[in-house]
């Protein structure tokens, strides 16, 4: 009899453990279901995507840095970089690349000392971000404050690397931006170089987008998700360097994208509907975008500011005028699924 009421005793226990269990289990898949939802209606509304807190959808951290931790973090990201400048060509005894250690032993890699930093808060113009901004002797580092991501480095000095040297060509340039980028960087590495540019000042711009593969598309490069490099042109080294990265969440993948047909009959109506004249559909190409409902006007007139800050697939239509002599041009986002007009971009006085 004690026996059977111990078995009886266990079951019921093991059976309450298993009903807490899936309850639990329940109430964070429907959490779940219900943000998804709630992200997929600010995705498709401009009025609630234009009230959105572009931070909901960003992962916080469970104890954010002290200004202490911070300073001591940004030291070693300058260390880092620092490793990657001085030592960039640099061989040991046996004629293998340095290893940080015997830098770090040698003397080659030092980092700004952290008596010497001040930690500070600040906003992104742009996204509304809050950011703590970390500035040291030998640059700045920005940080998202919600989950501690680095969003920029700048560099404000020379190090007189023996490695140091002009940079004459794009092949020079990305090489040098490789590195800081593959090893001297905290950003994400799976990005792909779009570009190397030598800008107005000498100096080289080199881009990388996230790769982007989604169902029945051709593979897209994400400017929305990308990280940019400048290196100087006097010596090689990293003047600065930042990341933008906004979520990639696309609706009606459960569908096949629409034709480019569809998507010009979308953007032909909302130029008609702005009232614009003259222009004929110059091409018309697979992008990612962050949608601004450009053309989506409300009730009192203006239109919307969406501050969602995510970025979705879209067919984007580049239209010119008729007229090739006269200026301006159009584009329109359209969603690659879902045929919605997303926004787009107009410069009525240049190309």
């Amino acid at each position: 009899m004690k026996k059977a009421k111990k078995a009886l005793r266990v079951t019921l226990i093991v059976l309450i453990s298993l009903a807490v269990w899936c309850g639990a289990c329940f109430v964070c898949y429907a959490y779940g279901m219900h943000q998804e939802e709630t992200r997929l209606r600010e995705m498709l509304d401009p009025a609630l995507a234009e009230g959105a807190d572009s931070t909901k959808w960003i992962t916080a951290v469970e104890e954010p840095m002290t200004d202490d931790e911070l300073k001591e973090h940004t030291k070693t990201l300058f260390e880092d970089m620092e490793f990657q400048i001085k030592c960039y060509q640099m061989k040991d005894a046996n004629g293998d690349h340095i290893t940080f250690e015997d830098a770090v032993a040698q003397g080659y890699v030092q980092g700004p000392a952290v008596e010497d930093m001040t930690v500070y808060t600040t906003s992104d113009p742009e996204r509304g971000w809050e950011l703590r901004v970390v500035e040291t002797p030998m640059g700045t580092v920005t940080y998202r404050a919600k989950d501690e991501f680095v969003t920029s480095i700048t560099r404000n000095y020379t190090a007189d690397s023996p490695s140091d040297g002009l940079v004459e060509s794009k092949t020079e340039a990305a090489e040098r931006a490789r590195a800081y980028y593959n090893w001297g960087l905290p950003f994400p590495t799976n990005y792909e170089l779009q570009s190397v540019e030598q800008q107005a000042d000498g100096n080289w711009l080199a881009t990388y987008y996230r790769t982007v593969n989604l169902k029945d598309l051709p593979k897209l490069r994400s400017s929305c998700q990308q990280v940019t490099i400048t290196i100087s042109a006097a010596d090689g080294e990293m003047i600065s360097a930042q990341c933008l990265d906004l979520l990639l969440v696309q609706v009606g993948t459960d569908q096949q994208p629409i034709e480019k047909e569809d998507a010009v009959q979308v953007a032909d109506a909302v130029l008609a509907r702005q009232g614009v004249e003259g222009y004929v559909l110059q091409d018309a190409v697979y992008a990612v975008v962050e949608p601004n409902y450009l053309y989506t006007v409300k009730e009192d007139g203006t239109t919307y500011d969406p501050e969602s800050h995510l970025s979705r697939a879209v067919w984007k239509l580049h239209y010119l005028p008729a007229d090739m002599s006269q200026p301006g041009f159009y584009e329109v986002y359209v969603d690659a699924y879902t045929g919605q007009e997303l926004g787009g971009f107009y410069n009525q006085y240049g190309a």
